[in-house]
C-alpha cells in the first residue's frame, strides 16, 4: 500500500509517496501548469514511476496547493468579495493572528485582503454546537448577490462564524 502526496506550488508541483511495506520514499517534483495544475500532479506522477513508484499499488491520494496561499501572501488574487455572518463584517480588518508588534501605537496594521467595500452581511447564526440560533435569511443573501454581481467582483469567500 502506498501513500500519496502532492501540492501544487507556484512554480513546482512536488509529490511525496509512502511505501507503507517497504518503508520505500518516492519524491517526484515538476513544472506547475497555471491554466490546469492537475497536469503538474500527472506529470510528477509520471517521473515518479520512473524510479519505481507502482501507481496501481496507491491505497491513499492527497493533494493541497499553495498557488492560493502565494496568491494571498503576494497579493495578486482577484477582486473578492467576502459574505459572512452579520455583526462580523470587519472581522478580517480587526483580526488578531497578524500582530507583529502587539504593544507599539505607532504601527500601521496591514490592509485587509478584502476591502471593505466588499465586505457584506447575511443574517444568520449558529451557534458553538452547530445549532440554529437565527435561520439563513435568503432574502439578505439574495440582496448580497445583487450587489456582488455589479461590483465586478471575480471570487467570492464565504465565512459564516458561530457564537
Amino acid at each position: 500500500m502506498i501513500k500519496v502526496a502532492t501540492d501544487a506550488g507556484g512554480t513546482f508541483t512536488d509529490l511525496v509517496a509512502f511505501e507503507e511495506t517497504s518503508s520505500q520514499i518516492y519524491v517526484g517534483k515538476a513544472l506547475t501548469t497555471p491554466k490546469d495544475p492537475s497536469q503538474g500532479v500527472i506529470h510528477s506522477i509520471a517521473q515518479s514511476r520512473e524510479t519505481g513508484l507502482a501507481t496501481d499499488a496507491i491505497s491513499f491520494f492527497v493533494h493541497g496547493g499553495t498557488t492560493v496561499i502565494n496568491a494571498i501572501t503576494e497579493r495578486k488574487g482577484v477582486r473578492t468579495a467576502l459574505v459572512t455572518t452579520e455583526g462580523f463584517r470587519d472581522i478580517i480588518a480587526i483580526g488578531r493572528g497578524n500582530r507583529p508588534d502587539l504593544y507599539n501605537l505607532h504601527s500601521t496594521p496591514p490592509e485587509p485582503f478584502v476591502p471593505r467595500h466588499l465586505r457584506f452581511e447575511v443574517v444568520e447564526r449558529v451557534d458553538a454546537r452547530g445549532g440554529v440560533r437565527v435561520p439563513l435569511s435568503m432574502s439578505s443573501v439574495e440582496a448580497v448577490a445583487d450587489t456582488i454581481a455589479s461590483a465586478g467582483v471575480e471570487a467570492v469567500a464565504v465565512v459564516f462564524l458561530n457564537v
